[in-house]
């Protein structure tokens, strides 16, 4: 791993000063000192081989710790806000079981993110320029013109990745999704949409991280979707195949033969593509919300050889964006939807997988460079 930087050279002297002062105060916390080094290990090139997630247990006070240092060290806070994502998992049941997950992105969950963004926004402006059908919505089968529409669709942001505070019980958890998306009015505290990719992620983590973002915002987050890829991923390659020269076409042909180990793995294994679509539901007596898994669920995109499932994978509606409250404020829109197709997903999927190959040759060509240094 790399050689974390010195954390105790701030940049001015006051801050410096203030910084120590308050960590002599607290003591060094060999736990938060560790999260420290590897958040900084990160920043320095760091990586951890086809994987995207270092967990570490860190007992409230210790995270709080961690945030107050976090925060009073700005390059740190940078690479930590900016760079990583993050979760904070309070355990109730007092088994010192706290855990604080550092989320390294990887190649992989990148490109696939961003894939699923770019369609997000192509259906933003047809919607915008009056180019999208309205499936489930008063213009059905026809090209949606609404102006008050249009005005939602306007407002929608997102693709960013915002943080998601828990509230009661577990009012100190923290997540930060791939992706989310909402019309944030006055009220709002929440995202309308969240997208978790699941690569190395176990499936059923996956599925209560899904199902916690709408139980744990009163099901202000109205959809969740779990890209589930867990099958897939343990079909990837363990090693990369070493080119036989330096140049492109060598690396090209090194991943080709990796991509085919993969492929023979996954048609062996028979692993699919799955994607899970929770949505809110309130008891009307109670008034308590919880995560309602689609009926349909999961809507398999590609199959064991790689191929696209059908042609639309996933059909969302723009008010699978908006949160019911703000709805009720702004008035309902036409509707209209958003398709995801399944061969699109088969190509981003394609594409992220090549991208993380390469990164994961790139890695163990610096733990060799290491090895023979030494």
């Amino acid at each position: 791993m790399a050689t974390p930087v010195d954390t105790g050279a701030a940049s001015d002297g006051d801050s410096s000063s203030s910084t120590q002062k308050k960590r002599q105060k607290n003591g060094t916390n060999p736990r938060v000192e560790r999260v420290k080094e590897l958040i900084q290990a990160y920043d320095q090139g760091y990586r951890l081989t086809g994987q995207d997630v270092c967990r570490q247990t860190l007992d409230l006070n210790e995270y709080m710790q961690l945030r107050e240092e976090i925060n009073d060290d700005p390059h740190l806070s940078l690479i930590f806000e900016d760079k990583l994502r993050y979760e904070y998992t309070v355990d109730n049941r007092g088994k010192d079981e706290n855990q604080f997950a550092i989320r390294m992105p990887t190649k992989f969950s990148t490109c696939f993110s961003a894939g699923i963004n770019g369609t997000i926004i192509q259906q933003q402006m047809l919607i915008k320029i009056g180019k999208a059908e309205c499936g489930v919505g008063v213009c059905r089968g026809k090209f949606c013109k609404d102006s008050h529409t249009k005005e939602i669709i306007q407002s929608l942001n997102g693709g960013c990745h915002t943080t998601v505070t828990g509230e009661g019980a577990a009012e100190h958890d923290i997540r930060r999704p791939d992706l989310s998306y909402g019309y944030y009015y006055q009220r709002s505290e929440h995202p309308g949409l969240v997208v978790e990719v699941g690569w190395s992620e176990e499936s059923p983590s996956l599925h209560e991280k899904c199902k916690w973002y709408i139980e744990n915002s009163r099901g202000e987050i109205r959809t969740v979707i779990g890209v589930d890829l867990h099958d897939l991923y343990k079909c990837y390659p363990k090693r990369m195949t070493k080119p036989k020269g330096p140049s492109e076409d060598d690396e090209n042909k090194a991943t080709d033969e990796d991509e085919a180990k993969m492929a023979n793995a996954i048609a062996e294994e028979k692993a699919l593509g799955k994607i899970f679509v929770w949505r809110a539901s309130m008891d009307s007596d109670t008034g308590n919300v919880t995560a309602a898994l689609d009926d349909d669920a999961p809507k398999i995109f590609r199959d064991e050889n790689g191929k696209a499932v059908g042609e639309v994978a996933l059909c969302l509606s723009l008010e699978d964006f908006v949160s019911k409250e703000a709805l009720e404020e702004i008035g309902a829109s036409h509707n209209p939807e958003f398709r995801f197709m399944s061969a699109d997903l088969c190509y981003d999927f394609n594409r992220a997988i090549r991208g993380q190959i390469s990164q994961d040759r790139d890695i163990e060509k610096e733990e060799e460079r290491k090895k023979h240094k030494k």
